[in-house]
């Protein structure tokens, strides 16, 4: 009974992947990449390699997805095949016409919902990193859609805590995927006005960062709660015992100035703000 019970919950772990996203465009990256979007690129390459190097560490059965679209290139997808990446095309998200340029890409993260050859995904932000092992997640405890709430750090004044993008499980629909994207380009954040004419016009305005949270803390009703530790991030205020909880870091590099995490979780994240860099099975390489 053991055996057979330990094969089915194995069988079941195989089709809940982590999934990551790798969607680019070069008409959609940020300011300071425009002249060299190239760059942009290897960042997100030489985050992925970075989450999966630590996914090895802390021994995860989950398998690894990223999914690809838009301005693809051969040579990165074929580095995170060798590092045991499959590799999964979708389409790319466009950003609404509110989204900032910033966050253009954080959009593509809704075309999970399209990825129905699997039951349920958990869906990582590229910049996090596993302190310690998620496979729970796959379980039918971990229910969708799920994820974790942080104290509001976008405009406090207006909320006391919401959504916060990084990490989601999701159950793949295509009717809710096709509702998604109805959702986020003609029902949310329009301002509708009439002209001297009488006519109808939308305009897009963001309320918060601009970014996808934006699409999620409205889309879904209800969001069911994970635990903080599998999302947590260094501008948060903790005991050294409440971080040794801590199952995933993100490393946002607005909050890198603010970091109040201890030694240990602080060796678990990078930011790859030098260009020229790649963190490729521990060595460091240059990414083209």
């Amino acid at each position: 009974m053991c055996s057979g019970a330990n094969a089915s919950a194995a069988s079941a772990k195989l089709d809940v992947p982590i999934v990551l996203f790798l969607n680019f465009n070069r008409s959609h990256v940020r300011t300071k990449y425009k002249k060299k979007p190239g760059l942009a690129y290897a960042r997100e390459l030489n985050r992925i390699l970075w989450f999966v190097e630590s996914a090895k560490r802390v021994g995860t059965r989950l398998p690894l997805y990223v999914t690809v679209s838009g301005d693809r290139n051969a040579s990165g997808e074929a580095l995170l095949r060798s590092h045991g990446v499959s590799i999964v095309q979708n389409e790319f998200v466009e950003p609404p016409k509110w989204a900032s340029t910033f966050h253009h890409f954080s959009f593509t993260r809704i075309a999970a919902l399209s990825l129905t050859q699997f039951r349920k995904v958990v869906v990582m932000d590229n910049d996090m990193a596993l302190l310690g092992n998620v496979d729970d997640l796959a379980s039918d405890e971990a229910r969708a859609p799920g994820m974790v709430w942080h104290t509001a750090t976008v405009l406090p004044r207006k909320e006391h805590s919401a959504v916060t993008g990084g990490l989601f499980v999701l159950e793949p629909n295509l009717a809710e995927y096709k509702r998604a994207l109805h959702h986020l380009y003609y029902e949310l954040n329009i301002k509708r006005t009439t002209d001297r004419a009488g006519r109808v016009q939308n305009q897009g305005v963001r309320c918060y960062d601009g970014s996808d949270q934006e699409f999620w803390r409205s889309f879904y009703r209800p969001i069911y709660e994970l635990p903080l530790r599998y999302h947590a991030h260094q501008n948060l205020k903790m005991s050294n015992h409440e971080w040794h909880k801590i199952r995933v870091i993100h490393s946002i590099s607005g909050f890198r100035a603010h970091d109040r995490s201890p030694p240990f979780v602080k060796k678990a994240m990078r930011y790859f703000d030098k260009p020229s860099a790649s963190w490729v099975g521990g060595t460091s390489k240059h990414v083209r």
